[in-house]
């Protein structure tokens, strides 16, 4: 269309309507299908979370106290996690046969136990007492918020 054309107009019960005009239609399905990604996205963040988060939730539930030994500490810069992590191996004797050895380790954003432990320091772990091999350290600010005792 363009200025000075005529155009054919229908009224209708007070309504007037350019008959060679099509209504417009918002196309709802983009919103649909926006909200669709973000939900597939969040919903998948979630399971990943709830899988990797289990494990720890597990022994903190089940798990008994056990002492391990400090074998080495790094610490670890990651960006995309926001700040710096301490990953602590350990080593640690099986409660039921004590000949049996683990090797464990844990991450943690405790970078202040790089002053605290030394190599063979001896530090407390949770340990799974179905499957002596799953273990994680005891975060010193769990037991100070949830006043454990642990002996």
């Amino acid at each position: 269309m363009h200025p000075g054309d005529s155009v054919p107009v229908k009224h209708w019960n007070g309504a007037s309507v350019i008959t060679t005009l099509k209504p417009f239609q918002f196309p709802y399905w983009i919103i649909y299908a926006i909200e669709g990604v973000f939900l597939c996205i969040g919903l998948s963040l979630l399971v990943w979370l709830a899988i990797k988060t289990r494990k720890e939730i597990q022994l903190y539930k089940l798990g008994y106290i056990s002492e391990a030994k400090v074998i080495s500490m790094n610490s670890q810069t990651a960006r995309s996690m926001g700040g710096q992590r301490l990953n602590v191996h350990y080593q640690y004797s099986s409660k039921y046969n004590p000949d049996n050895t683990f090797l464990g380790n844990s991450l943690s954003r405790d970078v202040s136990l790089l002053a605290t432990f030394r190599q063979g320091d001896l530090i407390k772990i949770f340990v799974m007492p179905d499957d002596e091999s799953i273990s994680t350290m005891v975060p010193k600010l769990e037991v100070v918020r949830n006043n454990w005792k642990l002996h």
